[in-house]
């Protein structure tokens, strides 16, 4: 896992982070880094909402899938609660489960694709014009997760139960696999803005697309 914050390029340069102003979680490196809370389900969101345009980014599994450590990894709309749960537990979330590989959304989980654990990299491709979420286990698609997600903003999602541990790549470094063809990485040159919220006081940091 990359602990040295100037070996990345983060917000600063326009990249997607995980949003520390919408966050239940413990941040690093640059807010790429999430770690859970122990004992619970928490969330975070990413910096950057995709309403149009195709993007592909990765999460580094770093740990131990277990009862005590798991993963739902995807995306969610602004009116998800991470403070008290996942992502996927309502309406507004549609993430892919560590521990069977299921999909979940609005607290119904099926079957999907392989679980995952310390060491695999997991992709996200969204398809924001035509609303199509794929997740990657590896390098090697799990099938197309969820489709109609139209209704943007979507913001990259990380709920994630007790300590585990996952490093995102919006485009900071270069991928672990190639994204699917046409898809870019999560950055403010990807797309046209449609909304940029410049005081983080009052709104949530966010930019969305």
């Amino acid at each position: 896992f990359n602990t040295d914050i100037n070996t990345v390029r983060g917000q600063e340069t326009g990249y997607c982070t995980m949003n520390p102003l919408d966050n239940s979680q413990t941040l690093s490196n640059g807010n790429l880094n999430v770690t859970g809370i122990s004992g619970n389900w928490r969330g975070t969101r990413g910096t950057i909402g995709m309403s149009s345009g195709k993007f592909y980014w990765e999460w580094n599994i770093g740990f131990t899938n277990s009862g005590s450590n798991q993963s739902l990894l995807g995306i969610a709309q602004a009116s998800a609660v991470l403070s008290s749960n996942y992502a996927s537990v309502g309406a507004y979330g549609w993430e892919y489960y560590s521990n069977s590989g299921q999909k979940f959304h609005n607290s119904s989980n099926v079957s999907y694709g392989d679980a995952y654990t310390v060491g695999d990299v997991i992709g996200a491709s969204f398809d924001a014009d035509n609303g199509k979420l794929t997740f990657y286990k590896n390098g090697v698609s799990q099938g197309e997760a969820y489709n109609s997600l139209t209704s943007g903003p979507y913001y990259p999602s990380s709920s994630l139960y007790g300590t585990s541990l996952v490093e995102l790549n919006f485009g900071q470094k270069p991928f672990k696999y190639a994204p699917p063809q046409g898809f870019l990485p999560l950055n403010s040159a990807s797309a046209t803005p449609e909304t940029v919220i410049t005081r983080p006081n009052q709104y949530m940091n966010t930019v969305t697309y």
